[in-house]
């Protein structure tokens, strides 16, 4: 079972003492621990998603992760949960579960997320679990990146990204494989598809 996790001042602060101007540090860590315990007791929903959106896309990149990764541990479920590497807000480990009615839906997928580029440009997405996909790399979990920059803007966030690899998982992309037998199989024979798909969750995959 996916359990939520939220990160002590401590491991915040030393995230905020990377950056040179304390007074905005100051605020950025009562912002995270605001969304925190708002959150938590659910008693402060804002109305418009679209505005906060929006607001969040002008915030300096390590401050708008911060901001994203309270919204994804509060709002997005018991279907993922996000680990950070150290204290770099840039780099994540972000661990989902299968989407249902699909060969996946027994295990949970580990994946990195390295945020170098971002919010210009998506994070790059890469398994860290094996998984059998057509548009999955099967030795090194990279995934089409075409998938996540197209139509790419600012105004976008990291649960997009997420929601975007686990709709991927269960609707396979066949103009754009990364394995062209495994796309191929899928296409002509799909049973025998699942059923090694259903093999590698068993084998490699966290058990939900």
């Amino acid at each position: 079972q996916i359990i939520k996790k939220y990160f002590t001042t401590s491991v915040l602060r030393s995230i905020l003492q990377k950056d040179n101007n304390a007074d905005e540090n100051k605020q950025t860590e009562t912002l995270f621990t605001i969304n925190i315990n708002v959150g938590s007791s659910n008693t402060n929903k804002l109305k418009e998603v679209s505005s906060r959106d929006r607001k969040i896309s002008k915030m300096p990149p390590n401050k708008r992760l911060i901001k994203e990764l309270a919204s994804i541990q509060n709002d997005a479920g018991d279907y993922v949960s996000i680990e950070l590497d150290g204290d770099d807000i840039t780099k994540w480990t972000v661990k989902m579960k299968g989407p249902p009615n699909s060969p996946y839906s027994n295990g949970i997928f580990s994946l990195s997320f390295d945020f170098k580029s971002y919010p210009f440009k998506p994070p790059v997405v890469k398994f860290i679990t094996r998984v059998y996909h057509p548009n999955v790399k099967t030795d090194t979990g990279e995934i089409c990146t075409g998938l996540l920059e197209e139509d790419w803007a600012p105004t976008l966030n990291t649960l997009h990204c997420i929601n975007v690899v686990r709709n991927l998982m269960a609707h396979p992309e066949l103009d754009h494989p990364l394995e062209t037998e495994i796309a191929q199989q899928y296409s002509e024979n799909l049973k025998d598809y699942e059923k090694t798909a259903l093999k590698y969750t068993k084998d490699f995959a966290q058990k939900k």
